[in-house]
């Protein structure tokens, strides 16, 4: 018993660091990425509506949640903190949610929390929750959603309650990122094969698709209930969630882009992905539970027992879930968090055959791949929990610091706040509470490949481009330009800022380069 409780202590520890390293992750990271997602909230808090008065390139639940939480709370400044803190509580409600499917499947304290540790020490998944962006938020709510299904359907009688809920937190994953559509199917399959009791085939039928498949469609039916207003709009839906997608990959073949964009390219890269150090941790894992299975159960008759939905739908989960994060070329690491969360559940119903059983290896093995992998993420834990503690390192102060000097260099200037910065890194001006252009609200991504589109698709969704934007400037000039922070796309900007003899300020903060408007 003393020993047990010490294994307990130790795993909540192994937890408490884990997470607070994967927080220290998240406050110090800043990617050009979050530069779209943040400013489309901060316009929704402005009643503006998402497609029509600006572009977003991604399925709407996550702005409009950034605007409502903008609108109810105070929140002047630190926007990109605030941000910060909604993707650690993402990454908590994830964590908690493993937690709770493992203490179910596991029966046990210290294995649940042992893969907790293992899922806030794995970079795959952290890495994606470090940005303001629809990586996290999904990743919980799928979570969540299979967690309301394994209690609804691990008992004798299912709780048709609990599926509406399955149904409808799959539904807001869905709605935050559309690559989690295809995981409806395994949730499907998984219903077609719910516990029934004895009862003819057609009367097991009818159950199932009374108490199961019903209410889990009503519940996702509810939960997609918000983009019925968007579809009315049907041709800025598809282009912002499906089109963009297309034109994006056709502007890295025509600028010759040497990622992972070949079918080829993208299977080695998934290679590079799931061979990583915390990642071959985790399926060491599952593989040693599944042989520790198998050696356990040799030589027995078999039972005749059925695969427990829960297991089922984990690996079918897991099945889907890596066609899709193939599927975007090119590809990039954060496709692979719903996969890999997927692979921890594995995990979960991979030890689950020995949860009844006083097993011995198990109680040494786990924990063993745990020290493992805090032992692999030692100095990088180091160095994140130290940045934690060092407010001056957190990304959502050191955007605030660049903000605050360019609008004391307006002020110095004379500029009032109410007129346009043209920028492709819109949080820095949003930080400052000036307005941008709607325009250019993605940043980098639609102003890109805005070539490629017509000019009456331009205006329709919204967009410029780098060989047109002097048009949009030149019918509504900003009263400074900023740039520093996007390479060569901010080529355009530059020049048009220097052509009509805006005066570039000295001793910017963060590198930027602010262009005022003379008077």
């Amino acid at each position: 018993m003393k020993g047990s409780r010490l294994l307990i202590w130790g795993m909540a520890l192994c937890v408490a660091v884990a997470f607070a390293g994967a927080i220290g992750v998240i406050l110090t990271v800043f990617d050009h990425n979050e530069h779209m997602y943040l400013a489309a909230g901060v316009q929704v808090a402005q009643n503006k509506v998402i497609y029509r008065d600006f572009a977003y390139l991604q399925m709407p639940y996550l702005p409009l949640l950034y605007g409502k939480l903008l609108q109810w709370l105070p929140i002047q400044a630190y926007y990109l903190l605030a941000g910060k803190v909604v993707s650690c509580f993402f990454l908590g409600l994830s964590a908690a949610t493993l937690f709770l499917i493992g203490r179910r499947v596991l029966g046990q304290l210290a294995p649940a929390l042992g893969i907790v540790a293992l899922f806030l020490l794995n970079m795959t998944i952290i890495g994606p929750a470090a940005e303001v962006s629809n990586y996290i938020a999904p990743l919980a709510l799928s979570l969540l959603s299979f967690y309301a299904f394994l209690v609804s359907t691990d008992q004798a009688r299912v709780k048709s309650l609990g599926l509406a809920l399955s149904g409808f937190c799959l539904a807001l994953a869905i709605g935050s990122k559309l690559t989690y559509a295809p995981t409806v199917v395994p949730f499907l399959i998984a219903m077609s094969r719910l516990p029934v009791e004895n009862g003819t085939p057609a009367a097991a039928l009818r159950y199932r698709l009374t108490h199961g498949l019903a209410p889990f469609m009503g519940g996702l039916a509810l939960g997609l209930l918000p983009l019925v207003g968007y579809l009315f709009d049907w041709d800025r839906f598809l282009f912002n969630n499906l089109g963009y997608h297309a034109l994006n990959t056709q502007w890295r073949l025509l600028t010759g882009y040497a990622g992972a964009m070949s079918v080829a390219a993208r299977l080695d890269f998934a290679r590079q992905i799931l061979t990583r150090t915390d990642n071959l941790i985790l399926i060491a894992g599952v593989l040693l539970a599944i042989g520790l299975s198998l050696g356990r159960f040799a030589g027995q008759r078999p039972t005749g027992r059925r695969l427990p939905s829960g297991a089922l739908l984990a690996m079918l989960l897991f099945l889907v879930a890596v066609p899709t994060a193939l599927a975007p070329a090119p590809s990039f690491f954060q496709y692979f968090a719903l996969p890999v969360s997927c692979l921890f559940l594995l995990l979960i119903y991979a030890w689950a055959p020995h949860a009844a059983a006083d097993f011995r290896w198990r109680r040494v093995l786990l924990p063993m791949l745990v020290l493992v992998s805090v032992a692999f993420s030692g100095p990088g834990l180091q160095r994140s929990i130290t940045r934690l503690l060092d407010p001056q390192t957190w990304s959502g102060v050191y955007v605030h610091q660049v903000a605050m000097s360019i609008r004391q260099a307006l002020e110095t200037a004379g500029v009032g706040p109410t007129g346009k910065i043209a920028t492709l890194s819109p949080v820095y001006v949003i930080e400052a509470n000036l307005p941008i252009y709607p325009q250019l609200a993605t940043g980098p991504f639609l102003f890109r490949v805005g070539d490629l589109l017509t000019p009456a698709q331009r205006q329709r969704f919204v967009g410029a481009s780098p060989q047109t934007v002097h048009e949009l400037l030149d019918a509504d000039p900003p009263v400074a330009i900023l740039v520093g922070f996007e390479g060569d796309l901010d080529a355009s900007l530059r020049d048009y800022a220097k052509q009509h003899n805006y005066a570039q300020q000295d001793t910017m903060a963060g590198g930027a380069e602010l262009y005022i408007r003379p008077p």
